[in-house]
């Protein structure tokens, strides 16, 4: 473990960004009803580099999340699985080279790759208390499965023959590079981008272009049909090509964070430095190659940009009990009304932001060489406890959240409350403080 001492833990002041929606134009807008409290720092490291996919895990009250560039002694970027615990505040790593643990093969020119490691995490169907995690590595091009007791956190490393491959291929051809994931009534949904097939840039001029050409297949969603595999790789029959990409000179562009709400409507992040947008395609039980799918702008940029940051869209969170799906995009975190898809507010972080979840009542965000998380509302953190979780979770195995005229979960704020004393998840940790119409918070 690495001591708590060396950790960067900053609660920024106030005085930069409205809690309280009190004006339209507000950013944070009608989203503002989510949160309480000011953004946290809570992680940083020299051995950061590009950080992902954080999963919560309530039982155990930690959070693990991925740095996909994270390099080895051997100066392999063959990615680390970090492991926050919440009840100790101790960062760890907890499986280095997570994109090439597990059996077969190291690419032999693994040297040259510039993100082998593991990037998109979910919890499996047997849940997060069970320890299933799934897991996309870059590094062999494939979803592994493990269970995350069986990792000797003391040396970091697990027994291969514990570790299951859930998908590694399309009709008789290997994948990209699964990026990102989700289950919906027992199908796994993966987004297959070629973003990890990208080389270092002392090996080639273009990484991105260089990525696109290499790739061998379409930049793609499939789904897994049949629910839970067990340790059984699926077989190609099960595996189905949901939508797809053409490839372009021109085109460079792929699908990467995916989401499913409770009507099977599929969110999509469109990663384009040209474009960056959302993309939603219909019912899961129609076929979405032939639907026209709908646009979702991400309109907002990095404020005083000067480190020339690129306008990336990345990873997705869609929250059942808030009615609200919260997408990483150019310069923070976009809430959109996960019915209308009409955007709530917008919470401003002037970064590259990789990726989110809720958990233990708190928004935890990916952002660059940072984690860091927002608490949530005393009512945002009732309505999404056990989210992410996975027991009993997915389409028409989870509860219902209220449709009604497509307003947010929570419904209207009482401008009666906004003067009052509530008690509220304050840094993952209940506590009371005074949340106020005329009270302020930072956003970096």
């Amino acid at each position: 473990s690495i001591p708590s001492a060396i950790l960067s833990l900053r609660l920024l002041p106030f005085g930069l960004l409205s809690i309280a929606a009190r004006a339209q134009d507000d950013e944070l807008g009608a989203a503002s009803k989510f949160f309480a409290g000011p953004v946290e720092t809570i992680a940083t490291h020299d051995e950061f580099v590009w950080l992902e996919s954080p999963v919560w895990n309530d039982a155990g009250q930690y959070l693990l999340f991925t740095d996909v560039k994270w390099s080895n002694d051997d100066g392999w970027h063959c990615g680390m699985i970090w492991k926050y615990d919440e009840s100790t505040s101790r960062l760890s790593k907890f499986l280095p080279c997570s994109g090439l643990f597990g059996p077969g093969d190291i690419p032999e020119d693994i040297d040259e790759w510039y993100e082998a490691g593991g990037n998109g995490m979910y919890w499996g169907w047997k849940g997060a208390s069970s320890g299933d995690l799934l897991i996309a590595q870059h590094g062999k091009a494939r979803i592994a499965r493990i269970n995350v007791n069986d990792v000797d956190e003391e040396s970091g490393t697990i027994d291969p023959s514990l570790v299951s491959v859930v998908v590694d291929g399309y009709n008789g051809t290997k994948l990209n590079a699964p990026n990102d994931m989700t289950i919906y009534n027992g199908d796994l949904y993966f987004t297959d981008p070629p973003f990890g097939l990208q080389k270092k840039n002392s090996i080639v001029d273009d990484p991105w272009g260089q990525a696109f050409e290499e790739a061998v297949q379409d930049p793609a969603v499939y789904r897994i049909h049949g629910g839970d595999p067990g340790t059984s790789k699926a077989e190609d029959g099960k595996v189905e090509r949901v939508v797809g990409i053409p490839r372009t000179p021109d085109l460079l562009h792929a699908f990467n964070g995916i989401a499913l709400n409770d009507a099977g409507e599929m969110f999509v992040a469109i990663t384009d430095w040209e474009d960056p947008h959302f993309r939603v395609y219909g019912h899961s039980s129609g076929n979405m190659a032939d639907s026209a799918p709908v646009r979702v702008e991400s309109e907002y940029r990095i404020v005083n940009n000067t480190d020339n940051l690129p306008t990336l869209n990345d990873g997705l969170t869609y929250s059942p009990g808030l009615n609200a799906i919260f997408a990483t995009g150019p310069g923070g975190v976009y809430v959109y009304n996960a019915t209308t898809y009409d955007l709530l507010g917008f919470v401003r972080l002037d970064d590259l932001v990789a990726n989110n979840v809720i958990g233990g009542g708190c928004l935890w965000m990916t952002v660059n060489r940072r984690l860091m998380r927002i608490p949530l509302s005393e009512e945002a953190a009732a309505a999404t406890a056990g989210e992410g979780q996975m027991e009993g979770e997915g389409g028409d195995e989870q509860e219902e959240s209220p449709e009604g005229d497509g307003e947010d979960a929570m419904g209207e704020e009482d401008p009666s409350s906004a003067s009052s004393s509530v008690a509220v998840a304050f840094g993952c940790i209940q506590s009371l403080v005074v949340v106020t119409a005329g009270a302020l918070v930072g956003f970096v």
